[in-house]
């Protein structure tokens, strides 16, 4: 397998709820488990055929996570072995993240372990960078490495309202900022809005909607 880590990028302040949820859920049902997802990314997928897939790249800085926290939108990086993924029922791959909008054909997942291996290789190659896996429906996240941050502020901020909610803590947390494409003038500007939301949650006992954070 020359793929080791397979990793999904989170917005910082919907991480409570996926936790809550207990697992990486498609797009098409995340308002049922209380979040909500970018406009373009559900646009995209109900284009494309792939709204029922929760998405994961073998690669943790890709550019759509660059752009966002180019923009001051922070997030939490999931690390999960790529060979269990694999092993999950419908689990696919394509060769191409959907930003690209090529023709729908060049996004029909690809399931078989012979054609899988062939995608694989060539992205090992330096084809295909931009990769993705896709499993239909739920991804537990009983699966999952850990739970990465860029730096330790944000990590102990989502640790505290995690204890203040009672919200079991896995996987483990760990603060990893190689594995974000972080610039030296990385600031978190919407940082406070989600604090505040934290310390929302916290007075009231409850995890509430979280926040409309416009990070499309």
């Amino acid at each position: 397998m020359p793929i080791e880590r397979l990793y999904h990028a989170a917005p910082l302040h919907l991480v409570p709820s996926i936790l809550a949820c207990g697992g990486l859920v498609p797009v098409e049902t995340l308002k049922t488990v209380g979040m909500d997802g970018r406009k373009s990314v559900r646009r995209r997928d109900r284009k494309l055929g792939l709204q029922a897939y929760v998405h994961l790249a073998p690669k943790s800085c890709t550019p759509i996570l660059a752009d966002k926290l180019r923009k001051g939108y922070p997030h939490a990086l999931f690390t999960f072995v790529a060979p269990a993924v694999l092993s999950l029922p419908g689990a696919a791959v394509i060769p191409y993240n959907p930003k690209s909008w090529r023709h729908r054909e060049d996004f029909r997942p690809i399931t078989s372990q012979e054609d899988r291996e062939r995608i694989f290789a060539e992205h090992t190659a330096g084809r295909y960078p931009s990769l993705e896996v896709l499993v239909p429906g739920i991804v537990p996240l009983e699966m999952a490495q850990n739970l990465s941050f860029a730096n330790d502020a944000e990590r102990l901020a989502v640790t505290a309202m995690l204890a203040a909610m009672g919200i079991p803590l896995h996987p483990v947390t760990v603060t990893q900022p190689e594995l974000f494409p972080i610039e030296n003038a990385y600031m978190a500007t919407t940082m406070p809005s989600i604090l505040e939301y934290f310390d929302a949650c916290g007075a009231s006992g409850s995890l509430l909607l979280p926040p409309d954070i416009p990070f499309d």
